[in-house]
């Protein structure tokens, strides 16, 4: 379960062999682990590092959101402040 302590390597680390973790499973069975753990996050926010899972998986979210947006605007021309999706 994502909410067992994570030592002292940092969250960076952390997350990205979360994803190794679930993306050796499939895609598939990757995504349902993840969203499997996003709820036990939410449904035990009492636990130790829960809320700071949840916080980290949002931010993951945004950053892949502006990235993938940001790359997808830079090939149709944009630049400066208008690579951001939605802007």
């Amino acid at each position: 379960v994502s909410a067992q302590p994570v030592g002292g390597d940092g969250a960076l680390p952390h997350d990205v062999a979360q994803v190794e973790r679930y993306m050796q499973k499939g895609l598939g069975a990757g995504l349902q682990q993840e969203i499997h753990d996003t709820i036990w996050n939410m449904e035990h926010i009492e636990h130790r590092l829960a809320a700071t899972n949840l916080l980290s998986g949002i931010m993951w979210v945004i950053a892949l959101y502006l990235g993938i947006g940001g790359f997808f605007r830079f090939q149709q021309g944009a630049r400066g402040w208008d690579l951001c999706p939605h802007a």
